[in-house]
């Protein structure tokens, strides 16, 4: 189980709902995903920083 995290465009649009367990933060993105047993991360999803991540209610 993760936590659902709405995605918008720097613009306002709603893209998807996404649900992830954790959270990379790298220069040019935002990892959703998991990090995995040998330290690996998992991504399901690439939000680029201009992009808005919001928890979802």
């Amino acid at each position: 189980m993760g936590t659902k995290f709405e995605i918008y465009t720097e613009d306002g649009k709603h893209i998807t709902t996404i649900t992830a367990k954790d959270i990379k933060i790298t220069a040019d993105a935002t990892l959703l995903g998991e990090f995995q047993a040998d330290g690996a991360f998992e991504a399901k999803a690439v939000i680029p920083r201009n992009w808005a991540i919001i928890e979802a209610q």
